[in-house]
């Protein structure tokens, strides 16, 4: 995750997410962004 400043003015307040990985680790960051989600909701 980087955040949108790096992307120049209009990515301020936004989140680049690379996916470039295999399925298996994508699933596994899934998994820990639903539980921060869910802790702070």
């Amino acid at each position: 995750v980087v955040p949108g400043e790096a992307f120049g003015e209009h990515g301020a307040g936004h989140a680049r997410i690379s996916y470039a990985t295999d399925e298996a680790e994508l699933r596994e960051a899934l998994d820990v962004m639903a539980d921060a989600y869910a802790a702070v909701n």
